[in-house]
């Protein structure tokens, strides 16, 4: 539903109901994805790579998200350390366009196709939202 949507740092966030709407939009950045919604593991190697919906995983109340789950794969075998990492990147990387740092032209986890086009996932915490990122 159109009236059950928002736009929060070039996302457009949809939502199951008013009241998940309103605290959204109270606390946008409790649920909003880390990394822009950005692969939490290309970050952490200093790229953009889209990601998979259904590779998440929430981690101190933040949602990271993940290229594929072969990526969460290795993403959460050093999780903390990853974090760590991709937390003092993001700020370097964050207004350079994903194709100047090479967006998805590397599969991490050796097989299938690497996923091109908009970025969307599921929003941490218990909103029951999906955002949508396209450019």
């Amino acid at each position: 539903k159109k009236s059950l949507s928002a736009g929060h740092a070039g996302a457009l966030y949809l939502f199951s109901s008013r009241e998940n709407l309103r605290k959204f939009i109270r606390e946008p950045d409790k649920y909003a994805p880390a990394y822009g919604g950005w692969c939490s593991y290309g970050v952490r190697v200093g790229r953009k790579f889209d990601i998979d919906p259904h590779a998440w995983k929430i981690s101190d109340g933040k949602l990271y998200l993940q290229l594929d789950l072969g990526t969460q794969k290795v993403w959460d075998k050093d999780r903390l350390k990853n974090i760590e990492i991709a937390d003092r990147l993001w700020p370097s990387i964050l207004s350079t366009p994903a194709e100047i740092l090479g967006k998805n032209d590397t599969n991490l986890n050796g097989g299938g196709a690497v996923k091109t086009g908009a970025r969307g996932g599921w929003l941490s915490g218990s909103l029951n939202a999906k955002f949508i990122v396209t450019g």
